[in-house]
């Protein structure tokens, strides 16, 4: 495994680096291991960066899963050919 190491800390609320190192770390922490640059970046885009940009949020271990188990799904999908793109 690669290490990584980037200058920026965890954050949220926008596209960009720190909500993507907040993301690796939150999939990382509930996946135990670490997912491809790929599912990370989708996380990034469809998750931490739509989180409201306030000083603290509480996010729980369920609603992580909810999007893992919801990619999950639709990558099964799309490998079996149903669905759109």
């Amino acid at each position: 495994m690669a290490t990584i190491r980037l200058a920026f800390g965890f954050e949220w609320g926008y596209p960009g680096t720190g909500p993507f190192v907040l993301g690796r770390a939150l999939l990382i922490d509930r996946l135990g291991w670490e997912p491809d640059t790929a599912v990370t970046l989708d996380f990034e885009a469809t998750f931490t960066s739509m989180l409201p940009d306030e000083f603290e949020i509480e996010i729980e271990g369920h609603v992580i899963d909810a999007w893992i188990s919801k990619r999950l799904t639709a990558g099964a999908l799309r490998s079996a050919g149903v669905g759109g793109r």
